[in-house]
């Protein structure tokens, strides 16, 4: 979000290219589109947090009190990637198995 922008601004894009449904409202949906906004501009990431190309629930990283990156890395925690996300499976270096990187189990 610029400078310029308001909540209300980002609002504008919640109807359009999203695949899930806003939970939070009024108040509370305001905060998080604001902070939300502030991670987006640092990190280059498309103003509406609900877009489908995500494949992250923002979201509940903010109802539960994580809706920041690792300040080194900038990664954001893998518990909150949704179905699709391109890094939910990734090999592990060292044993060349396969894991989940949402719930840490090797998958087939």
């Amino acid at each position: 979000m610029s400078q310029k922008q308001t909540p209300q601004d980002v609002f504008k894009f919640l109807g359009s290219g999203t695949s899930r449904r806003p939970k939070l409202r009024g108040k509370a949906q305001a905060q998080f589109i604001i902070q939300y906004s502030k991670h987006a501009r640092d990190l280059h990431l498309d103003p509406n947090p609900y877009a489908k190309e995500h494949y992250y629930d923002y979201e509940q990283a903010y109802r539960k009190g994580k809706l920041q990156p690792d300040p080194v890395s900038k990664h954001w925690s893998s518990e909150f990637k949704l179905e699709g996300h391109p890094r939910m499976v990734l090999t592990d270096p060292k044993t060349g198995k396969k894991f989940n990187t949402k719930t840490g189990k090797v998958t087939k």
